[in-house]
């Protein structure tokens, strides 16, 4: 197969619409480059396709995660990530050329949907609990169980500003260590990611076989 500069397949997914055009057109060529060393990496976890959108987890050197997702339009990419920057980053196009190079390393949802009804009832049983351990308010609310109906937001210029400045305050919050970040932490994790960063310890994982 014909590979470009980037080193990958011209590898194209109609189903889902990822390519590396659509790749080309979204992100310049040197956050392609600085995305080459996450590709298929063992720093990118959950790899999950879901219709036309791509999700995953990132670990930064230090530990940080970073979630991650890409979907697919008709003439273009459109991405979201908690890294902070404001343009489709390093991390979008790192899952974007790992689907295209490797797709089998990502679960598909619909497949995983349609094969739920040919599973033993002691394992969907099990699958149940688990999600309801780990998640037992979202995991009542998707099951629709009465008394946990999704939150209603609140009405007013006064309830949405409280509500908003929450989200705010949520978000700022680390998934790896569960303390809140300030501005000066942001620009730690920016350096941490930038492009210039020549510590040996933050280098390419390892790809997965």
């Amino acid at each position: 197969m014909k590979k470009n500069w980037t080193g990958y397949p011209d590898r194209v997914s109609e189903e889902i619409g990822f390519s590396l055009e659509k790749l080309q057109g979204s992100a310049p060529d040197e956050v392609l480059e600085a995305a080459r060393e996450y590709v298929n990496s063992q720093r990118f976890l959950k790899r999950l396709r879901d219709g036309n959108e791509l999700s995953g987890t990132f670990l930064s050197p230090l530990g940080r995660r970073i979630h991650t997702s890409v979907t697919a339009h008709k003439y273009s990419l459109q991405g979201m990530c908690t890294c902070d920057t404001t343009h489709f980053c390093r991390h979008m196009a790192a899952m974007t050329l790992t689907w295209l190079d490797h797709p089998e390393t990502f679960l598909d949802l619909e497949s995983l949907l349609d094969d739920l009804p040919n599973r033993p009832k002691e394992e969907l049983v099990g699958m149940l609990r688990r999600m309801l351990g780990g998640f037992p308010s979202s995991g009542l609310e998707a099951l629709g169980v009465p008394g946990f109906e999704p939150a209603v937001i609140l009405e007013g210029e006064d309830g949405m500003d409280t509500f908003m400045e929450e989200l705010e305050d949520l978000d700022r919050v680390s998934f790896a260590d569960g303390r809140k970040h300030t501005d000066e932490d942001n620009e730690d994790d920016e350096d941490e990611w930038g492009f210039g960063d020549d510590d040996p310890e933050s280098g390419p994982g390892t790809p997965l076989n």
